[in-house]
Formats: structure tokens, C-alpha cells, sequence
């Protein structure tokens, strides 16, 4: 009796000692899984904390994009190589700069900021003319580099939903391609049927509607909103409430559009049926994939003080 008894404790030992190793492993896996991501076939997957789901409006979406998605002004000292009359958009911010004659102390969100300097169409609005605003960028590894810059702006490792929905996308970005292109940095977009080769890196990110970034940042008025996210502007610009938001200046990057779905005419038709124009400046040229428009009635402070 006793020899069949120790038996069974035996046994029984050996199988919590199997059972603990099997799942230490599948336990350090799953860490490993979520934590860090996985490669397959030559992506790397990441997955969202803090993931969230819901109308533009929705009181809980609202919450969580300003609990978990949204970091405040650091309150620091910029740690930017270059000077205040450093400009490196390009020609975008001269042109807002003519609109509003220098105007001081504005607001601006730029959705695609990449790190916060490179290319960027607010950073010399922000340091020399004291506007504050949003900076959205989706791309992990370009967000990491933008906090180290101390922006003077809200800053969100997100992006934009192309609906009035509240989801989890997957984001598919370049910035790890070997021996990249110097616009590589910047090239990256919410996946959709057949990507490029170029797309070298895909992951999941936490999409918000932008009327989401206004309600949770109390905005009413925005001076000026830079979009360029690489296809899905004009979907984006469907989605937001002109009557509740007022957008006084707005520069598309529209280059990337889907050429079979979308003409550049159906931009300009847009925007004009929600009361805007674009704007050309007489002085400064743009790159030919850039469109700026005005909202109908804003002041053109530059004439003024002709």
C-alpha cells in the first residue's frame, strides 16, 4: 500500500513539475508576444495597450484618448539642434506666416509629425511665434524621437481614423528599410489591399476620429491643421463636424491618393462645399503635391498691411 502511494505522489510530482515548465514557457512567450511583438515573415507585428473602440463621441473614447493616448507639454527646454529661424517645412509655413502676417500666440495640429522637426510645418510657428497645438505621429519609432525634442505641443502615439469610428488599424511603415531614402522617415500609413515593397514593417495602432483630438482637448478653433498621413486625407477631411470646428487654414499633402478612386478635383469640390478655397500664393511656391485652403471669410492679414 505504502509503495503504491508513493506512486502516486510521485506521479503527481512529476506532473506539476511538467505542467510548471510547460507554462513558464508559454507564459514568457505570451509576455514576449505582447510586449515586443513577433516576426512573421519578415514583419514585425505590434500590438495596442489601452485599445479602445467607439463613436467620435462616445464618453469612454473621449477618456481614453485623453488618459492613455495624449502626453502634455513637457515644460522643458527645446533639444533641437537648430536655431529659432530654423524653418523645415517646405514652404507651407511661409505661406501661413504671409496669411496671418506673423500672427502670434495661434493653434495648429499636424497629423503625420514624423519626430517633430523633420519637415515639419509647425515647429517654426510653435518656437518663434508662440503657437501651441497637437502633434500626431503613428509610427513608434518616429514618436520615441519626437518626445526627445521637447515640442512645445501635445503629442500622440496615434492616428487619425478615416471614420467617425474609434479602432484598432494596422499601420504598415518604411522607416526600416535599409539603406534608406532621406524622405523614407517620414513614409508610413494605415494598411489597405496590396502594399508597396517599400513597406517594410507593419503593426497595430490605436486610430481616433479628429473630432475625438478636439472634444478631448476642449478645441474649438484651430488656425491651422497640416495633414499629410500618406492616402487617407480625404476620407479624414469627411469626417470632421465644419460647423461645430472651425479650421481657418488647412495644407493636404494629396500625392498618395488612390489615383483609381480618387481625382485632386475631388479634394478641391470637397473643401469648397464646406466653404473653403485654395489659396496660391503670389510669392511663394508650393511642391506640386501640396494644396493649401482658406476658409471663406478669414481675414487675409497680409493685404492689410500692404
Amino acid at each position: 500500500m505504502q509503495i503504491k502511494s508513493k506512486c502516486v505522489v510521485n506521479t503527481i510530482v512529476v506532473f506539476f513539475m511538467i505542467f510548471t515548465v510547460v507554462y513558464l514557457k508559454y507564459a514568457s512567450t505570451v509576455i514576449k508576444y505582447v510586449q515586443t511583438g513577433i516576426k512573421r515573415n519578415n514583419e514585425i507585428i505590434k500590438f495596442v495597450d489601452n485599445n479602445v473602440e467607439g463613436e467620435a463621441t462616445d464618453k469612454h473614447v473621449i477618456e481614453t484618448l485623453r488618459r492613455y493616448h495624449l502626453q502634455a507639454p513637457p515644460m522643458r527646454n527645446y533639444n533641437i539642434a537648430h536655431t529659432i529661424p530654423y524653418d523645415p517645412s517646405e514652404g507651407q509655413t511661409k505661406i501661413l506666416r504671409e496669411i496671418f502676417a506673423d500672427k502670434q500666440d495661434g493653434i495648429f495640429v499636424e497629423c503625420g509629425a514624423v519626430d517633430g522637426v523633420f519637415l515639419s510645418n509647425s515647429l517654426y510657428l510653435e518656437r518663434a511665434l508662440h503657437w501651441r497645438g497637437l502633434l500626431i505621429e503613428a509610427d513608434e519609432d518616429n514618436y520615441n524621437k519626437l518626445e526627445t525634442h521637447n515640442r512645445n505641443a501635445y503629442i500622440s502615439n496615434t492616428c487619425i481614423s478615416p471614420t467617425n469610428q474609434a479602432k484598432v488599424y494596422v499601420f504598415e511603415s518604411a522607416t526600416h528599410m535599409k539603406d534608406q531614402y532621406w524622405w523614407v522617415k517620414g513614409t508610413g500609413k494605415i494598411a489597405a489591399g496590396n502594399s508597396s515593397k517599400n513597406y517594410k514593417r507593419k503593426f497595430q495602432v490605436q486610430c481616433f476620429p479628429f473630432y475625438t483630438f478636439m472634444l478631448a482637448l476642449n478645441v474649438t478653433v484651430i488656425d491651422y491643421l497640416s495633414l499629410d498621413v500618406e492616402g487617407s486625407e480625404l476620407e479624414i477631411l469627411k469626417t470632421i463636424p465644419y460647423d461645430t470646428i472651425e479650421i481657418k487654414v488647412i495644407s493636404v499633402e494629396w500625392q498618395h491618393f488612390n489615383k483609381e478612386k480618387i481625382k485632386e478635383t475631388d479634394l478641391e469640390e470637397f473643401l469648397e462645399s464646406k466653404g473653403y478655397h485654395q489659396y496660391l500664393s503670389e510669392n511663394i511656391e508650393l511642391k506640386p503635391y501640396e494644396k493649401i485652403f482658406i476658409r471663406n471669410g478669414v481675414s487675409l492679414n497680409h493685404l492689410k498691411n500692404r
